[in-house]
């Protein structure tokens, strides 16, 4: 879900790039900033999925226990 509401972030900051600052330079730069998000938030929320699924496997953490 975290993963998402940040895509959604970097959406709306390109389309506000596009509409309010064309003729510059702000688009590449808010484009790296995207890529650069998804390259650091994939890896967390995959060692996030299997943090869970370990402690679910070990009884720390019940099925609908929202462990954030």
């Amino acid at each position: 879900m975290g993963l998402s509401t940040a895509n959604r972030n970097g959406s709306t900051a390109l389309l506000v790039a596009t509409q309010n600052f064309s003729g510059t330079d702000t688009l590449p730069f808010v484009l790296v900033g995207v890529f650069l998000l998804l390259l650091i938030l994939l890896p967390i929320a995959s060692w996030l999925g299997k943090w869970v699924n370990a402690a679910r496997q070990q009884g720390k953490v019940s099925q609908f226990h929202n462990p954030i």
